[in-house]
């Protein structure tokens, strides 16, 4: 959809020697992800099983911050920061926000490795933007 901001698409990995191997995808049980909004946090997932995750950015500040959380066992943050441009859709429909120049910084609980796929702009969330290697 053209048309709606996009949300950063996450795919898990096993972590590996990511030169030689090629990357093995990974469904994780009780996965709960919150996001802090100034303070409060924001359930977005909670006790899932998964191996994808759509964090939806923020759209009035240039840092997203998440908490994910593993079988209540490991924590780790993820802070996505970015740049914001607002884009015209149509009169129906109004403005969307475009994320470019994604950076991440997170902690290393359960995460051993972050790779930002769509790096230099985030339009929209068919393709993975970041992966994650556990």
């Amino acid at each position: 959809m053209d048309w709606i901001t996009p949300r950063l698409f996450v795919q898990f990995y096993e972590s590996q020697d990511h030169a030689t191997d090629k990357p093995t995808e990974l469904t994780l049980a009780n996965v709960t992800v919150t996001r802090d909004l100034d303070g409060k946090q924001e359930e977005l997932y909670a006790n899932a099983k998964t191996d994808t995750l759509y964090l939806p950015l923020r759209i009035d500040a240039d840092i997203s911050e998440f908490t994910i959380r593993i079988d209540e066992k490991s924590t780790d943050k993820l802070t996505i920061a970015y740049e914001r441009k607002n884009q015209f859709v149509s009169k129906a429909c109004g403005l969307k926000t475009i994320y470019m120049h994604l950076r991440e910084t997170h902690t290393t609980d359960s995460i051993k490795s972050i790779a930002i796929e769509q790096k230099d702009i985030l339009e929209n969330e068919d393709e993975p933007g970041l992966y994650i290697y556990f």
